[in-house]
């Protein structure tokens, strides 16, 4: 089964259960919006792909360091602040034959 770990502003961290299909729809109830942005993070030592508020700096969400210090670990230091909430997709692993 996969994961979706959501990353709140202020640090709280919480793990959904998801099918193994990426659904967009379970991301922008997991975000609170209606549009989303990929952007890539680097989680538990993996490149992972997160999404987040696309229009959060617009709509007045706080500030969400620890998402900018996640995607730090992929682009480097120049990276933008991101408001509110990310979501991290945790595909389930695939078995080795």
């Amino acid at each position: 089964m996969a994961n979706i770990i959501v990353i709140k502003p202020f640090g709280e961290i919480i793990s959904l259960p998801a099918d193994n299909k990426l659904d967009l729809r379970l991301m922008y109830l997991a975000l609170g919006c209606h549009t989303v942005e990929r952007i890539k993070v680097r989680w538990e030592g993996k490149v992972r792909d997160c999404y987040v508020d696309e229009e959060g700096a617009i709509r007045g969400r706080p500030l969400n360091p620890e998402l900018r210090k996640l995607a730090q670990g992929y682009y480097g230091q120049d990276i933008q602040e991101f408001s509110g909430p990310g979501a991290i997709w945790i595909p389930t692993p695939r078995k080795k034959p």
